[in-house]
């Protein structure tokens, strides 16, 4: 008896677990960069404070080489508000 419990309690976490990134993932925005953008002008106008451009990189760690390295035509993911 004690083990059904267990895999039950156990099922359900691992349900909560998943919805919960699921959410999470939900949440960024997509920008797209344009002319004279940098990462610093991007966070200080969709985020509100150009200090929150270290969140944008590593949102996009996978086509961002370098923070120096934003082009017009990209669309970068952007954390939520």
């Amino acid at each position: 008896s004690s083990a059904g419990e267990g895999s039950s309690i156990f099922s359900s976490g691992l349900f909560e677990r998943v919805k919960s990134i699921g959410r999470s993932s939900e949440k960024t925005r997509v920008y797209v960069v344009k002319d004279g953008d940098s990462l610093w002008t991007i966070a200080a106008e969709q985020l509100g404070q150009g200090v929150r451009y270290k969140e944008i990189s590593k949102l996009n760690s996978d086509i961002l080489p370098d923070e120096d390295s934003v082009r017009a035509g990209m669309r970068l993911r952007l954390p939520a508000q």
